[in-house]
């Protein structure tokens, strides 16, 4: 015996997949964000090696400020926030620094110089 769907009973459970499918999509995208997040941290180890896995995790995330992030570190401009431990973008700026958020560009304002510690390849 052949079980057939009505036509309500198919659209209900095409619902349901597709909600159930967005559901995933976005649990994944929350993780890939904090993933990040955490991977551009370990950009400021002290050790190389640690320092080295930090860099080829950053690489394969699919974010486009990886590579922002990056090339800052290969031109110097990859600072570490003294006091709150964040990773930010600095450009100089007279005798201070202009500062972004390296994980999503927000601006940060403008610091001094000795509330920033540069992070070295």
């Amino acid at each position: 015996m052949k079980y057939r769907l009505n036509y309500p009973v198919k659209i209900i459970f095409l619902i349901l997949m597709l909600l159930s499918v967005i559901e995933t999509s976005i649990a994944q995208e929350e993780d890939a964000d904090i993933t990040f997040s955490a991977t551009i941290l370990n950009v400021k180890a002290r050790s190389l090696s640690a320092k080295g896995q930090a860099i080829e995790q950053l690489a394969l995330f699919q974010n486009p400020r990886k590579f922002i992030i990056l090339q800052a570190l290969l031109n110097g401009k990859l600072f570490e926030i003294r006091a709150d431990g964040q990773v930010v973008i600095a450009e100089s700026k007279d005798d201070k620094y202009a500062i972004t958020l390296a994980e999503n560009g927000s601006d940060m304002g403008v610091l001094e110089n000795s509330a920033i510690k540069k992070i070295r390849l």
